[in-house]
């Protein structure tokens, strides 16, 4: 009888600590941790492919490795879920890595998911999900048929009423991919400044030129210039309030 109070007691014990898994500043535990705790099909070939070569090979340094290992730890503190969310959270600060992120518009996102992550709901999840494709492609918006991007020029986040970002001679990009993923056509408004509502998905811009090289059109005689418009990113459009053709 002892033996088996003993044994409950042990189990009891047991379970929080199985369940409450933490993120090992080991680099190959942080791995093998991530491979047990989401199983989930459609994690797995980044768990299984990408993540073994980006946090064991160079990517990140010493220094940068651990700042990921705390912040994920940070959050699981907070309840936050391992899958999709911290998952995302992950991605998204690999790619800062990568892609040699402006501090000035990293530093901020930090802030804003550790907000969220106050009180975790589908507004981190929905912001965490725009963040991979945003650090990683660049991307407003993206889906399977085609991305929005802004490239080039100047980035910022706006907090006003709500988290937009606010965009300075970029060149904002729609790019349509076919069956197999590879880009088949784009719209390209060059040296365009705009405001990205992240909760409409909508973009309102100034200025900017619009050409017809992909019809071969020589874009120093044959040109569009847009004084203001608009784009729904959910669709491959945009709409000219004001242009001017050349």
């Amino acid at each position: 009888m002892k033996a088996s109070l003993y044994l409950l007691f042990g189990l009891f014990f047991a379970v929080p600590t199985l369940f409450a898994q933490t993120f090992p500043l080991d680099r190959d535990k942080f791995v093998k941790t991530w491979q047990q705790l989401v199983l989930e099909e459609g994690a797995q070939n980044y768990l299984k492919d990408q993540l073994p070569q980006l946090i064991k090979g160079s990517t990140l340094n010493d220094t940068q490795f651990k700042k990921l290992q705390e912040h994920c730890n940070q959050l699981q503190a907070k309840e936050v879920p391992a899958y999709p969310d911290i998952l995302f959270f992950m991605q998204a600060s690999i790619a800062i890595v990568q892609n040699k992120v402006n501090p000035d518009l990293a530093n901020p996102w930090f802030k804003y998911v550790f907000d969220y992550a106050a009180s975790p709901d589908d507004k981190l999840t929905t912001f965490l999900d725009f963040s991979v494709a945003f650090f990683k492609y660049g991307a407003l918006y993206k889906e399977r048929s085609f991305a929005w991007t802004a490239q080039g020029g100047t980035l910022r986040w706006v907090d006003a009423k709500k988290l937009c970002i606010e965009a300075s001679n970029v060149n904002l990009k729609c790019i349509k991919y076919d069956d197999d993923k590879r880009p088949e056509d784009s719209i390209v408004v060059y040296n365009t400044s705009g405001t990205f509502d992240m909760q409409t998905k909508r973009w309102e811009g100034k200025n900017g030129t619009l050409t017809w090289e992909k019809v071969k059109l020589p874009k120093n005689e044959t040109y569009a210039t847009l004084k203001s418009y608009k784009a729904d990113l959910l669709t491959a459009k945009l709409k000219a309030d004001s242009v001017a053709l050349s």
